[in-house]
């Protein structure tokens, strides 16, 4: 299998967070509980996976993660102590768990669902608010603190954040609140370039009456505005979680990447010297999440010959071995796709 690339950066993102990410072959996730008992420590476990999986995978649908969860077991390569923590509610008990990076990865991939990279770009939100009067402003990050704060929190639950624009007189004299609000693109397009090449979508956030929010969210493609939401809700909170699951989908939409069926060829190594470079390259392909299996096909002089299983494509292979292993890619060839050991 290979993963089909639905947006190119994604690929130096991906590989370079999961080096991060992943420690000893495992991914942790931390989970609060009341005692050491095994129905605690199981539910704990199901609660970190979870955090985990949605960090990962951005779905906002858990029944998509539900096959995902029931292997959770198999999965856990051990529970960590980390301490207790102190709660009006009472002590509570602080655990790490530790995942097997290689087999949640590949589970995650035989659901169908797309890995998102951690290291994720944070949309520049153009926030702009009607109040009851009918007065147009930008969004006060003091004076809209619980509304920023809600909107934050339920999206750091995915590993996400946004931005707003710095609002001073460079911003208000080139696109007025008005301005945005009627969506006027001549001006907004002047703002935005500011702040290029940032990915900027449109807020707009109208209270009514008895507590209802119009809301409505843009994105500016070719320079033109699409809606992509425009939905009357009855709250401020029911306003902010549709909010959260479209930037949601979105970064999903943009950023996973996914399996598809595909083979890669042998990978051909030149330039070893001793026994050492072998047993590197042989390790690090080994610890890596997204190598199945790999096998000695042949091994001549400086020439290292291997077959390789991974759910990747070819050219997030190549990202593979120049990020964890320092070669040079060189070329493909009848012979496979040839690296050199770089000095």
């Amino acid at each position: 299998m290979r993963i089909s690339l639905v947006v190119l950066m994604t690929i130096a993102l991906l590989f370079s967070v999961i080096a991060r990410s992943q420690e000893n072959g495992v991914f942790r996730a931390t989970a609060e509980i009341e005692s050491q008992s095994a129905s605690e420590l199981d539910a704990g476990a199901n609660l970190a996976l979870l955090s985990l999986l949605k960090s990962m995978t951005l779905e906002t649908e858990q029944t998509k993660l539900t096959p995902i969860l029931s292997q959770g077991k198999s999965l856990l390569k051990q529970a960590i102590f980390l301490g207790v923590r102190d709660a009006s509610s009472g002590s509570r008990q602080v655990v790490s768990y530790e995942f097997d990076a290689q087999a949640l990865t590949q589970a995650i991939f035989a659901e169908g669902l797309g890995l998102v990279p951690a290291d994720r770009p944070k949309p520049l939100l153009w926030w702009v608010v009607s109040d009851l009067n009918g007065d147009v402003r930008y969004l006060d990050a003091r004076r809209d603190f619980a509304l920023v704060e809600g909107v934050k929190t339920l999206l750091d639950e995915y590993r996400l954040d946004f931005d707003l624009p710095l609002y001073d007189l460079t911003d208000t004299v080139t696109v007025s609140p008005d301005a945005l609000w009627q969506s006027q693109r001549v001006p907004l397009a002047r703002a935005m370039q500011r702040y290029q090449p940032q990915v900027q979508r449109v807020i707009k956030w109208a209270e009514l009456t008895d507590n209802r929010i119009l809301l409505s969210v843009l994105s500016v493609e070719e320079g033109r505005l699409n809606t992509q939401l425009e939905a009357l809700y009855a709250d401020k909170t029911k306003a902010v979680s549709a909010l959260v699951e479209l930037l949601v989908r979105r970064a999903r939409s943009e950023l996973a990447v996914r399996a598809d069926e595909a083979d890669l060829p042998n990978i051909v190594i030149d330039g070893l010297t001793n026994f050492q470079d072998y047993r590197r390259i042989m390790r690090a392909l080994e610890a890596n999440v997204f190598v199945e299996s790999v096998r000695v096909i042949r091994l001549d002089g400086q020439s290292l010959t291997l077959g390789v299983e991974s759910p990747v494509s070819r050219e997030q292979f190549k990202q593979i071995v120049r990020d964890a292993l320092g070669l040079d890619f060189i070329e493909v060839n009848e012979l496979g796709m040839r690296f050199g050991l770089g000095r």
